[in-house]
């Protein structure tokens, strides 16, 4: 059960690092740029849903992590073609 809760609090605080950072990314484009009201709508909404799916995967991937034992996150790995040596982005796409 720590197992699996450390991660989480790890989670939360790069969530709120990242979103306070995006959030001020975005207010300094849209004050500097002046796009069209579409324009910017059409960008929150593409972050927000970007982030919405990065962390549903990411909960997917610490919940296969925590319930399946080392050799079978190998052998996932090894079946969608990533050994024990694939990089970070590697294994992120999968």
């Amino acid at each position: 059960l720590v197992r699996a809760a450390k991660p989480l609090r790890v989670l939360k605080m790069i969530r709120i690092i990242k979103a306070s950072k995006l959030a001020s990314v975005l207010a300094f484009l849209e004050s500097e740029m002046r796009p069209p009201p579409y324009m910017t709508r059409m960008v929150r909404i593409l972050c927000s849903t970007t982030m919405i799916v990065h962390f549903c995967t990411c909960f997917f991937w610490l919940i296969k992590d925590a319930s399946s034992e080392e050799y079978e996150v190998v052998e996932f790995l090894a079946a969608n073609g990533l050994g024990t040596r694939a990089s970070l982005v590697d294994k992120y796409v999968v």
